[in-house]
């Protein structure tokens, strides 16, 4: 477009399947968004989903040039702008999409205008958290064989996509909604024996700092649909009730979700790093449900002490992960030494 040259030294080129197949062949990376304009204006109730408008360029152009696709999801991005309609009708009746190839003239409610037909003017934005998550390479040929189907592929990678953005939507939160805490720690093993402790419900009290109660309930002691009665000491108080694991990707995600007592959320997420490291991250949310501004305020005052035992627990995991792999690795040494 017309005055955006600069952009150029940011590394952006114009779209276009010449600048993308040179930019590939160059051994660069390559940032694309097959949804385009048809995805950016999506009305505000439509945020929260994956609409690519089944457009599959983005397929071709990686099975041609025999590249990986990494789906990247973001959330809160929609939220800096109430678009209300795409305005495609709108943009065909005045015959935009022939005379300036434009197929959308959308319509938002944004200051300083109110009413905002085009945004040709541009609008202050709202302030919004914005969340991006990169989710594993998809090596196309290896997992859909070696002549892929681009429907089969285009449905995949969006379902893929649309779980991952309804993962960061169930966590997101508002004013006076769910507290949320971050926390992540890198551990000199592999991510195989992290998942050994993170995903055994007996080694829980072990190194989970606050933690005074993780009990499996029922003849399930984990996978998909495991249940576990937990509880957490914050200040004099023990807090928690019944969750129920709702995500199982050994060795990479734990999440579970609260089926009766405090609303909570919580996820373990662990990537393997080069040198055999793991990168470790902890999510957890909660809340209150339904408990108003002293809820809130509740939240806040137990805040500081959730963050703190979760910081805990992350080093006291790390400590003992990591002494389990020199364990290990000495019992291998001397059974070679043993067998020489």
């Amino acid at each position: 477009m017309p005055g955006l040259s600069f952009l150029r030294k940011f590394g952006t080129v114009a779209a276009s399947p010449k600048n993308a197949e040179t930019a590939l062949k160059s051994g660069a990376a390559l940032l694309v968004y097959p949804g385009g304009d048809h995805e950016v204006h999506r009305p505000i109730w439509e945020r929260h989903k994956v609409d690519f408008d089944g457009r599959k360029g983005w397929i071709r152009l990686a099975l041609e040039q025999d590249v990986p696709i990494v789906p990247v999801v973001s959330i809160g991005g929609q939220e800096t702008s109430l678009f209300v309609s795409r305005g495609d009708r709108l943009a065909k009746l005045l015959m935009l999409d022939k005379s300036l190839r434009l197929k959308v003239l959308p319509i938002s409610l944004a200051v300083p205008w109110g009413v905002n037909v085009g945004d040709f003017f541009g609008h202050f934005p709202l302030p919004s958290k914005i969340v991006v998550e990169a989710l594993a390479p998809i090596d196309l040929r290896e997992e859909f064989g070696a002549d892929p189907d681009l429907d089969a592929v285009y449905v995949e990678v969006v379902a893929r996509m649309q779980a991952a953005l309804d993962a960061l939507a169930a966590e997101r939160r508002l004013p006076a909604d769910r507290m949320r805490v971050v926390c992540a720690i890198e551990v000199s093993a592999p991510p195989e024996l992290v998942w050994e402790f993170v995903s055994d419900p007996g080694r829980q009290l072990h190194y989970m700092s606050g933690m005074t109660r993780w009990e499996v309930c029922g003849k399930q002691e984990g996978g998909l649909g495991a249940r576990y009665r937990m509880l957490m000491r914050v200040r004099s108080a023990e807090v928690g009730g019944l969750v129920e694991i709702v995500e199982w990707e050994e060795p990479r995600d734990i999440a579970w979700t609260s089926v009766t007592g405090v609303d909570q959320r919580g996820r373990w997420r662990l990537r393997e790093r080069p040198d055999g490291r793991t990168h470790v991250e902890f999510r957890y949310s909660y809340g209150v449900a339904g408990a108003g501004l002293l809820g809130w305020l509740a939240e806040k005052v137990a805040a500081p002490t959730v963050s703190g035992n979760i910081r805990r627990s992350l080093q006291q995991l790390k400590r003992q992960v990591e002494h389990e792999q020199l364990r290990r690795l000495a019992a291998e040494r001397r059974k070679k030494t043993a067998a020489a």
